[in-house]
């Protein structure tokens, strides 16, 4: 019995439990079973290569899939492309109920939860194509699943809301001056918020508290930030009331800063690679410093794009890419050791950068273009992959990246 693309056996075609399995008397030769494996090898692949949006969206459970399938949202239109990264090509354009200027997946429990920027936020389940609306005491700036529970972070300008997908159960948190940044470490289930009062907070989604831990009365403009995977190191970035830009490491062990790194311009965020030994910070005028975390005396000045919008470390942490209106790339064979490897133009200012899972590909999203831009980290080869009803790409996510712990 064939059932939407599996292949079962019809339920009065088993052996009841008493029943001892005889031999046949009458074999089938081999060259029959051999025909029947062919044939069905056959359908298989048929199947796969037909696959129908709504196919598309159900393997999102399969483990596999968070790695295959990318999905792009437009800044005004209430649309959302798919593309499949083994053919390289858009899938389906899917309906939203508003546009997803925020995004974010859950590949464990298939959901896509997204938000126009405004105090409703829709959760959309990708087995049955059913949505939810959720309304919010505040207007979201980001949205953010915890990978291991059905919570959904959404983070505000004052106030950070924490809702349960499933429940419907919500959890304000407010008291904040004017939240930055925001950080979720998933391992530890920890929040991380930066407000300009300024001071930095420790969330815990486990015990329901919080932390706080003032920081230099003259800091403002807190950044985007990073946390090692032991979770001992937060990086972010601030700027001081004589306009110093620093990259700032804080130790959260002891809550106090163990180093500060001069700046020659704001912060685009700060980045540790996968294995937690090399802090990058690259300033917005493209000038950056690659530190190692056991040997900071061996930090090393790299220049990148002017200006440079994202970077992020890629193929097994061996090569960094930093993009803006160009994309440069490094070599990261030895710590603080990069050696300079490709610069190619781009189509205009980045607004997206993901890492494929398997860390061999860059996709790049620019301003206005209605195209993915993927980059090989390997060999520096370049792929246009056309968008199709997305005029203004605004965000590109996938249900597994590269990044594993920040």
């Amino acid at each position: 019995m064939y059932v939407k693309g599996q292949i079962v056996l019809a339920a009065d075609h088993r052996l009841p439990a008493d029943q001892p399995l005889r031999p046949k008397h009458h074999p089938q030769p081999a060259t029959m079973k051999t025909s029947l494996l062919a044939a069905l090898l056959a359908l298989g692949y048929h199947y796969s290569k037909t696959l129908t949006p709504e196919t598309v969206l159900q393997q999102l459970f399969d483990m596999n899939a968070p790695a295959r399938y990318a999905f792009v949202s437009d800044t005004d239109a209430p649309k959302l492309a798919v593309i499949d990264l083994e053919t390289n090509r858009q899938t389906s354009l899917l309906e939203l109920a508003q546009p997803a200027r925020n995004l974010t997946i859950h590949k464990t429990l298939g959901l896509l939860a997204y938000n126009d920027g405004g105090d409703r936020i829709t959760i959309r389940q990708l087995g049955d194509h059913s949505e939810k609306n959720h309304q919010l005491p505040h207007p979201v700036t980001r949205l953010q699943f915890d990978a291991d529970s059905p919570w959904l972070i959404a983070g505000g300008a004052d106030r950070i809301t924490l809702l349960n997908s499933e429940s419907g159960e919500t959890r304000t948190l407010d008291g904040y001056h004017h939240i930055s940044a925001w950080l979720y470490s998933p391992l530890a289930r920890q929040l991380w918020i930066l407000d300009d009062s300024p001071a930095l907070y420790r969330y815990s989604l486990n015990e329901q508290n919080q932390q706080r831990y003032p920081l230099p009365d003259d800091w403002h403009d807190l950044t985007a930030a990073a946390i090692s995977p032991d979770e001992q190191n937060l990086l972010f970035g601030a700027t001081t009331a004589s306009n110093q830009h620093l990259g700032i490491n804080w130790n959260t062990e002891t809550a106090t800063i163990a180093q500060q790194i001069p700046l020659t311009a704001p912060l685009v965020q700060p980045y540790i690679d996968n294995n937690g030994q090399l802090y990058l910070y690259i300033s917005r005028d493209g000038n950056g410093h690659i530190i190692p975390r056991n040997d900071p005396a061996a930090a090393q000045t790299i220049y990148a794009p002017n200006p440079t919008d994202r970077y992020a470390t890629g193929w097994l942490d061996t090569r960094l890419i930093a993009v803006g209106q160009s994309l440069k790339s490094w070599n990261l064979y030895a710590p603080a050791q990069a050696q300079e490897h490709d610069e190619q133009p781009l189509p205009a200012a980045t607004r997206a950068l993901f890492i494929t899972a398997d860390s061999k590909t860059a996709l790049i999203v620019s301003d206005n273009t209605p195209a993915i831009t993927a980059y090989d980290l390997r060999d520096g080869g370049l792929q246009t992959i056309a968008l199709s009803g997305i005029d203004h790409p605004q965000n590109l996510i996938m249900g597994a990246g590269n990044t594993l712990c920040h």
